[in-house]
């Protein structure tokens, strides 16, 4: 569920780790630097599927800066995908609470929160991501609002989740997943139409996929 946030995730912790990968937390006698790459390297320790060293260093970087938002995000992060959920959120809120303004920690936020069913306020975390003036990544976060909202099985949801999409188009017309959704879901509108305009710009910039293919015979069978 909710893969395209992954991509958000990626992005997140790739500026979590700039510019920090060469250095060494005890060289760092700034708090918060050395917090800051312990963080890194918890990461991407978790990324090597080193889950005691992960730990040890996200626990670190609390340790030094209770109060970073990157740190307690990541270690919200971390808790999740090892199955602590209910744990994860404590640190998820405690980094958005931080850091109300930064869209990097809303969009991680969101992620959690659409990805544990909670879809209606993982949707509040991307929407206030999207209104932080000088955003660059705004097409990806109402992507995420709109994938959040088509998979929640709220029919009302669903439904607004096309608003979602067309603004991630405007934002970033080379967001192949907002494209296929609205083909599908003017389809299911029968609005063949404007369905058939969307799945045309899909297969323009993508190759095709088992549900774009699905679709489209779907649309065939009903010319």
């Amino acid at each position: 569920m909710f893969k395209l946030c992954r991509i958000f995730l990626g992005i997140f912790f790739v500026l979590l780790i700039s510019g920090c990968a060469t250095s060494s937390p005890n060289k760092i006698s700034n708090p918060s630097q050395a917090a800051h790459l312990n963080a890194v390297l918890g990461m991407q320790y978790f990324a090597l599927h080193e889950n005691l060293l992960a730990q040890e260093k996200l626990q670190k970087a609390l340790e030094l800066d209770p109060n970073s938002p990157e740190a307690n995000s990541a270690m919200g992060y971390y808790l999740w995908k090892i199955g602590q959920s209910d744990q994860a959120k404590i640190y998820y809120s405690k980094a958005s609470y931080l850091a109300p303004n930064d869209p990097d920690i809303l969009n991680a936020e969101g992620v959690y929160l659409c990805g544990t069913g909670e879809f209606k306020s993982g949707i509040q975390s991307f929407l206030k991501a999207a209104q932080i003036p000088g955003f660059l990544a705004l097409g990806l976060t109402y992507q995420n609002a709109g994938s959040c909202a088509y998979e929640s099985g709220d029919p009302e949801l669903k439904t607004r989740s096309i608003n979602y999409f067309q603004k991630a188009l405007q934002a970033d017309p080379l967001l192949p997943l907002a494209d296929l959704r609205l083909a599908e879901l003017y389809f299911d509108q029968k609005n063949l139409a404007q369905a058939r305009i969307y799945l045309k710009r899909f297969n323009d910039i993508a190759d095709p996929t088992e549900e774009s293919r699905y679709l489209e015979k779907q649309m065939n069978f009903q010319a």
